[in-house]
C-alpha cells in the first residue's frame, strides 16, 4: 500500500511537470486514464488516485463524457514547487534523525566509558591525585538550589565539576546553568586540597588545617 501511495504521487508530480513545462495548454485533454495506466505501467486506479489528487489542487478537472481536461499551469508549477519543497524538508528531517541516532550513540558509549572510568578511579585514588572526587548535595547543604554559574565554583574551590549523578542518570560536563539539588552526587576533578575547598564551600564548615580558605 505504501508503495502505491508513493507511485501514484510520482505520477501526479510528473503530470504536473508536463504541464508547467509547457507541454499542454490550459484546456488541452490529456489521455484517458487506461491509456495512461498503459503508459506508467501501472493499474487504471493509481492513475485514478493521481488524477484525484491533481484535480484537488486544481491542476485538472474531470469532465464527464468530456474527460481529463488541463484546468491551470500556474497550480501546476505550484504543484511542483510544494512537493519539492516536501522532499527538501523530508530529505532534512531524515538527516536530523540520523544525527540524532548518531548523538545517542555517541553519548551511549561517552557515558558507559566515563563510568568505567570512575570505577577505575574509585579503585586506585591514592595513585593519582586528579582521578575524580565524589561529592554528595545533602540537605544541608547552603548552596543548593542554586546553578554552578551563579556559585563560580571553580573560582571559589579551583575543582572543576565534570559530572553529576542524579539517581541513575549521569550528567556530563554540566553548564553553567546546572542547578545543583539534594542527593545530586558531584564528580569533581582536583586533588584533595580541592576536594576539601569545595566541601567547605558548599556546607560553610571551616576548611580543615594545612588547606587554603
Amino acid at each position: 500500500m505504501a508503495a502505491e501511495k508513493s507511485v501514484y504521487k510520482q505520477i501526479a508530480l510528473d503530470i504536473a511537470q508536463g504541464i508547467a513545462a509547457g507541454r499542454y495548454r490550459m484546456g488541452d485533454k490529456l489521455r484517458g486514464r487506461s491509456t495512461l495506466a498503459g503508459q506508467y505501467n501501472v493499474s487504471p486506479e493509481t492513475i485514478r488516485r493521481a488524477v484525484a489528487l491533481l484535480e484537488t489542487a486544481e491542476v485538472l478537472e474531470v469532465v464527464p463524457s468530456e474527460g481529463i481536461i488541463i484546468r491551470s499551469a500556474e497550480a501546476a508549477q505550484d504543484f511542483v514547487d510544494r512537493a519539492q519543497d516536501l522532499d527538501s524538508i523530508n530529505s532534512i528531517r531524515a538527516s536530523i534523525n540520523q544525527l540524532l541516532e548518531q548523538q545517542e550513540e555517541i553519548s551511549r558509549r561517552l557515558t558507559a566509558q566515563t563510568r568505567e572510568l570512575l570505577d577505575a578511579a574509585g579503585r586506585f585514588n591514592y595513585l593519582n591525585p586528579l582521578t575524580p572526587y565524589e561529592l554528595e548535595i545533602t540537605g544541608d547543604c547552603r548552596q543548593q538550589g542554586r546553578t554552578i554559574g551563579e556559585l563560580n565554583f571553580w573560582n571559589n574551590t579551583q575543582a572543576t565539576i565534570i559530572a553529576i549523578k542524579r539517581g541513575e542518570k549521569l550528567l556530563l560536563s554540566p553548564g553553567p546553568y546546572a542547578v545543583l539539588g539534594a542527593g545530586d552526587k558531584l564528580l569533581i576533578v582536583g586533588d584533595d586540597t580541592s576536594y576539601h575547598r569545595a566541601k567547605a564551600f558548599l556546607y560553610g564548615e571551616e576548611p580543615v588545617a594545612g588547606v587554603d580558605a
